[in-house]
């Protein structure tokens, strides 16, 4: 063999040798899921916390065309604000964690009142309603924490709760047989949902403010949210509905 055909096997060794390592690298690279990007919670997990808004409008009449409430609110959709607070209480492996919520929200419809003739009046009425809710909440986070996709459905399954009054100028409605227009309604409360992670959009940020106020990610949510509150179909005002809420939710 010549000098020449000497220098250009070890020239081929020599860059066989350095390429091995880079493709045995590379393979690996490909076969394992890149989570570089992927936020992981480095303070404890113990709550969360979403802001709510949506559409509301209580199912006073049972579905009657033209019902009395109608007849003095309109059948209109009205927006209902809110808030709720969880309390993280388990984790199962990486699959998913375990909650109890309390979520508070209200909602305000106007209208005008009805005389004795059955004629509108130009008194306005108003009716509040402040929808409580007791649940128990599943958020299955495994995606989100183990995969690049950052999607996290949940459930809630407990009791709701409604405090509502109708007023006027003069303070809360009386009937002329001394029915006040003030009282509580309560029954089941549904929700299901779908979060999606923000983290990714700026990995950098999120481990900062994990780092500096405990805020473990941070999501937007659709909600579908079925209230069903008329005392359990006994005599209270059905003031429940089935609505979509959305929002921002954090994990602390």
């Amino acid at each position: 063999m010549t000098s020449q055909a000497l220098l250009r096997s070890a020239l081929v060794g020599c860059l066989l040798a350095s390429a091995t390592p880079a493709w045995a690298q590379m393979g690996d690279d490909w076969n394992t899921p890149n989570t570089d990007d992927r936020v992981l919670p480095s303070s404890p997990q113990n709550a969360a916390f979403e802001l709510r808004i949506g559409k509301y409008l209580p199912e006073v009449d049972g579905g009657v065309e033209d019902g009395a409430f109608a007849q003095v609110f309109g059948n209109d959709d009205r927006y209902i604000i809110g808030f709720e607070v969880d309390w993280q209480f388990l984790r199962v492996g990486q699959f998913a964690s375990l909650g109890a919520g309390f979520g508070l929200s209200y909602t305000k419809l106007g209208g005008s009142g009805i005389g004795e003739t059955g004629e509108p009046t130009s008194e306005e009425n108003t009716f509040s309603l402040y929808p409580m809710s007791l649940v128990g909440v599943l958020r299955v986070d495994f995606l989100a924490r183990e995969t690049p996709v950052p999607l996290v459905p949940y459930g809630k399954a407990g009791l709701g709760y409604a405090i509502w009054r109708v007023t006027d100028d003069r303070g809360v409605l009386h009937s002329e047989e001394g029915i006040v227009a003030s009282d509580v309604s309560y029954g089941t409360h549904l929700a299901l949902g779908l979060m999606f992670l923000l983290d990714p959009f700026d990995a950098t940020a999120a481990v900062q403010i994990d780092e500096n106020s405990g805020i473990n990610n941070s999501y937007v949510f659709a909600e579908y949210t079925m209230r069903d509150l008329d005392g359990f179909d006994s005599s209270q005002m059905q003031v429940g509905d089935s609505s979509w809420i959305f929002g921002l939710a954090l994990e602390m």
